[in-house]
């Protein structure tokens, strides 16, 4: 590496660093302690995991191992900090390799921009840190860097062969994927499609061969430890269902409504997903004005529409495009080469670029509303009681910040939004009810107790001990 790389590589670890430390407020130290609800569900399993539990069988939810694994190394370091200085590293690494990549095929100046923008369209939909897509991402910018390669070298070239070692990444990546939350990797998938049908097209028989295999090993150095793992604590089975088939069910309830259901809504997806479209409208520039780079940009335009159809199918949460934001770098190098063949397109750039700096200004308008402190609505109605309730207590459709916020480890493996859960997957019904019906926990705090699905367990084993009608609480305890 030259001397310019060193001091490029110290920026972008400065970067890394203050993004984290300011959006990442879920586990950022420069908080207090914040109410989140997905990754205080990653957390309360991660720590478990670290005192000796096991997901899914002590404590359970719809994701894959990895965002535990890291939960819990994390918490193996120091707790929520050392989760904070894994996303650090993880957004370093990130950072580098894109640098990297962007420095061979342009300028230093070139890619410590692209670095910026792809690290302000991160932070606009980072969601607090801590995400599934995040342990994850680093193999997602090296899944699409080298499919563009290959696409490149096709486009330029017409070389179709694809390194097999190409195939073992995309394993990587959907190994991750899969053991993280599958639809990560809805553009590897199509990805993969486009790499697939050229090879049958060019009959390259063998190569296709060596890059079946190469995927499949990739798969498999992620897929097999975990388990192979959790078969030894006989809890496969328990891992299959949260991680793959409970998801089938939760994708087919989710509800276009809910992602595009009013005009403000349409502006925030196309702000969230800025990249994607970003990507798109540098596709369809390319076909139309460029004179030889329609091929690599067809395949590019496949992808990024393949992922706006399934982000608008799904709840299209924000973080849901983090897997994403690599998208912003195959932008950036596609527009600079129409760039060179029409100088008119730079005002397309700089709408662009200004497409990802308003959703990130925007993102940063509206973040405070995302860190209020607020009080926790369980501090009335558990006033008073024994510290040693603590250890036998659950809550039932309450969120996972009372479980960190008071140092308790769940009675029963379904501890948050219980009702919420079964509503997107109902198999899961029979599971909760045989928990609550056969467990012993000595006290269970429920909201929203008169409609909830255990009602009549509750009324059955349990007398109520105090109520909050404010706050729609009643506290129980075991007869």
């Amino acid at each position: 590496m030259m001397y310019r790389d060193f001091k490029a590589l110290g920026l972008l670890t400065l970067l890394a660093f203050l993004s984290q430390w300011v959006y990442a407020f879920s586990t950022s130290f420069l908080y207090d302690t914040v109410l989140n609800f997905d990754q205080g569900i990653f957390e309360t399993i991660g720590k478990c995991w670290a005192e000796g539990g096991l997901p899914y069988v002590d404590a359970w939810d719809s994701k894959g191992p990895i965002i535990f694994f890291f939960n819990m190394l994390g918490y193996l370091l120091g707790g929520r900090t050392g989760v904070f200085w894994i996303e650090v590293v993880n957004m370093s690494l990130c950072l580098y390799a894109l640098y990297f990549f962007m420095v061979r095929r342009s300028n230093v100046k070139y890619a410590l921009v692209t670095c910026v923008l792809t690290l302000c369209a991160y932070c606009t939909i980072s969601s607090g840190g801590n995400q599934v897509s995040d342990y994850s991402l680093l193999l997602a910018f090296a899944s699409s860097f080298v499919f563009y390669d290959w696409a490149n070298r096709l486009q330029e070239k017409r070389v179709a062969a694809h390194p097999w070692g190409y195939g073992v990444i995309y394993g990587l990546y959907f190994g991750c994927s899969l053991m993280s939350r599958l639809t990560n990797a809805a553009a590897l998938c199509l990805m993969i499609m486009i790499v697939f049908f050229v090879l049958l097209r060019k009959k390259a028989w063998r190569n296709l061969l060596a890059n079946i295999v190469g995927f499949l090993l990739g798969v498999a150095v992620v897929v097999l430890p975990f388990w192979i793992y959790f078969a030894a604590k006989g809890a496969a089975d328990d891992m299959w269902y949260a991680t793959l088939f409970y998801n089938i069910e939760y994708a087919i309830a989710s509800d276009i409504e809910q992602t595009v259901s009013s005009p403000s809504k349409i502006v925030y997806f196309v702000l969230y997903f800025a990249p994607i479209f970003s990507l798109v409208i540098v596709a369809i520039a390319n076909i139309l004005w460029s004179r030889g780079r329609k091929q690599i940009n067809l395949f590019w335009l496949i992808i990024s529409l393949g992922v706006l159809a399934w982000l608008y199918k799904s709840y299209a949460n924000a973080n849901y495009g983090i897997g994403f934001v690599p998208f912003v770098a195959v932008a950036a190098l596609e527009l600079r080469h129409l760039v060179e063949e029409a100088r008119w397109i730079r005002g397309i750039g700089w709408g662009l670029v200004g497409l990802v700096l308003v959703a990130f200004i925007n993102q940063t308008r509206v973040f405070p509303s995302h860190i209020r402190n607020e009080k926790a609505t369980y501090h009335t109605i558990l006033k008073g009681l024994e510290p040693s309730f603590k250890q036998s207590f659950v809550a039932y459709n309450y969120e996972p910040d009372i479980y960190l916020s008071l140092d308790i480890t769940p009675a029963y493996r379904f501890f948050v939004c219980q009702d919420w859960a079964i509503e997107n997957g109902a198999s899961l019904l029979p599971l909760v009810r045989k928990t609550y019906n056969e467990g012993n926990a000595n006290w269970i705090l429920v909201q929203n107790y008169e409609t909830c699905k255990i009602k009549d367990i509750l009324l059955k084993r349990y007398r109520v001990y105090r109520t909050d009608e404010a706050n729609h609480l009643v506290l129980f305890k075991r007869k």
